[in-house]
């Protein structure tokens, strides 16, 4: 008879384990950088190209007001991810974590 509270999976030793937490970690420091890496790269396009997205989705009879604009719509999205970050904050503290996800990705 097996005994069922060793997972047939788990480590031979606590070097094994320590080397798969460090594993674990640097994986996931690198998956946090790839993300604030391309969230960089998303707004930096976006501010070099607010001249054009301006003029093509706020068109005024002053470019000035285009661009701002522009920028303001910049500016809400930039605001809005760490309110965002707070909303599903409280949420997965009062929803079990599954639940939460599914309702930031708006899937209800």
């Amino acid at each position: 008879m097996q005994n069922s509270s060793v997972s047939p999976q788990a480590p031979a030793s606590l070097i094994e384990l320590s080397a798969h937490t460090r594993a674990h970690k640097k994986r996931m420091a690198w998956a946090a950088a790839m993300g604030n890496g391309l969230e960089t790269y998303d707004f930096t396009v976006y501010s070099f190209s607010a001249v054009a997205i301006g003029k093509l989705f706020f068109p005024s009879d002053s470019a000035f007001a285009s661009l701002l604009l522009s920028l303001l719509t910049f500016g809400a999205g930039f605001a809005m991810r760490p309110i965002g970050a707070w909303f599903i904050g409280q949420l997965a503290r009062t929803c079990p974590a599954a639940r939460a996800a599914v309702r930031g990705a708006g899937n209800d």
